[in-house]
């Protein structure tokens, strides 16, 4: 089910600046990575496996808060 679709517009404008934030922590995350790595054979596995232990770890979020949408 569509989250969105369940939620009064100010809720949904509230959903959109948090998910935008989200990706912005997300990808400064990812880039932590890299820099930490940088150079190194392991800076994209490393950079792959933050993205998508976040991107659980926030679905994880939604589904815990949010169950009735899923």
């Amino acid at each position: 089910a569509d989250l969105r679709a369940t939620m009064e517009p100010e809720e949904q404008k509230a959903l959109d600046a948090a998910e935008e934030k989200w990706r912005a922590y997300r990808d400064a995350s990812v880039d932590l990575m890299v820099k930490m790595y940088e150079g190194g054979t392991a800076a994209g596995i490393f950079a792959a496996t933050t993205k998508l232990n976040l991107t659980n770890e926030r679905v994880t979020f939604l589904k815990t808060y949010f169950p009735q949408d899923y």
